[in-house]
């Protein structure tokens, strides 16, 4: 029989930077033969987690737009 749970999140702290994470909890047990290339890599932990961040950087060129604005002419 097997069963689990997985909880994730992710929490962005600004526009640009974010976190992310998860934990895993597996419970699991072999009642029968099984067939596997590598019988060391069959078994799963009872408990795992990552976690994860990414900020985001702007890679645009300088603005060069002129915020002046222009002035009416008199007549």
């Amino acid at each position: 029989m097997i069963w689990g749970a997985e909880a994730e999140g992710s929490f962005a702290i600004t526009d640009n930077l974010r976190f992310d994470g998860n934990v895993t909890k597996l419970n699991g047990n072999f009642t029968d033969s099984y067939l596997a290339l590598d019988p060391s890599l069959a078994a799963a932990p009872d408990w795992f987690g990552s976690q994860s961040g990414d900020f985001l950087a702007s890679a645009s060129a300088p603005s060069t737009h002129d915020s002046r604005r222009a002035s009416p002419r008199s007549a």
